[in-house]
């Protein structure tokens, strides 16, 4: 069964409903709340650990990432992620990315000369960046490959963090195992993208499942990402908001009237987010204080 769970920044059981998400796990409805502490955005009730690897069978994967246009477009992404940021271009070393999925950005940054490591829940995901790739790929959680103390030079988790239920335990493992100098590379969902609340807006009025529910736990902008950092002992270098790495955004058809005046609508969603740097993910890079 769904469990009540606290603010994973500041701990709080004080919320403000936003939306009814219109959906339930054993008939226990889930809730959009918000932290009237520190602002964070999560689902409340959220699915226990067995409901949560329920949702990430070998189908979910298939669909979402076995294509060979995803695996390009998402080349191409990481591809651009490395030329523009120089934390990925200025030294070589070793790089271990958490919930490596079908291991594209794994395969990007082998490309870049980096020493890769991945770890992938999935069974289905991680073989096939072994036998597939060549990739070494640690099949479960961080927490259970039990990797050596400062081993990595950089650790990045791309669209990971909204789906644990452990911020706090997963951060700590990340300082442990990064070096010295060592950074922190995340991509996260932004809560505060127009194109999000757009999507949130027509959800409500139509009362229609949201996107990604119960797959994502929180919903982060940019100050509560910096928050959560702050409170893990993770001194933020850089933050700004990002293009989705996410071809759906861009291959969208018409048909009919409603789905000509939504197309239209997340065009004007996705210019504005791009103009007010409010794009639809939120990227950010961090080194451990101590």
């Amino acid at each position: 069964m769904p469990e009540s769970v606290t603010c994973q920044i500041c701990g709080s059981t004080e919320t403000r409903l936003i939306q009814d998400t219109h959906v339930s796990l054993n008939s226990t409805a889930i809730e959009l709340v918000k932290c009237v502490q520190c602002g964070l955005v999560y689902l409340n009730p959220q699915p226990v650990d067995e409901e949560i690897r329920q949702l990430y069978s070998d189908d979910y994967f298939i669909q979402w990432y076995s294509s060979e246009e995803k695996r390009e477009f998402s080349k191409k992404f990481f591809h651009t992620l490395f030329a523009h940021n120089q934390l990925m271009t200025n030294g070589r070393g070793r790089l271990l990315d958490v919930g490596c999925g079908m291991g594209f950005f794994l395969e990007v940054a082998r490309e870049w000369s980096w020493d890769v490591k991945g770890v992938e829940i999935s069974p289905y995901a991680s073989e096939h960046c072994r036998e597939k790739m060549g990739l070494d790929v640690h099949t479960g959680t961080l927490e259970s490959a039990e990797y050596e103390s400062g081993e990595f030079d950089v650790i990045t988790a791309f669209d990971v963090l909204e789906h644990l239920t452990d911020l706090p335990g997963f951060l700590s493992s990340v300082r442990r195992i990064l070096k010295k100098d060592g950074r922190f590379l995340v991509i996260v969902p932004n809560y505060d993208s127009p194109v999000f609340q757009l999507d949130r807006i027509i959800c409500g009025l139509k009362k229609a499942p949201m996107p990604n529910i119960p797959e994502h736990l929180t919903y982060f902008r940019s100050d509560t990402l910096e928050k959560l950092f702050q409170t893990n002992e993770l001194r933020v270098e850089m933050l700004t908001t990002t293009g989705a790495n996410d071809e759906g955004a861009y291959l969208r058809v018409g048909g009919g009237v409603m789905a000509a005046v939504r197309s239209l609508l997340n065009n004007i969603s996705y210019k504005y987010g791009n103009v007010a740097n409010r794009k639809e993910s939120i990227l950010a890079v961090a080194r451990k204080v101590n």
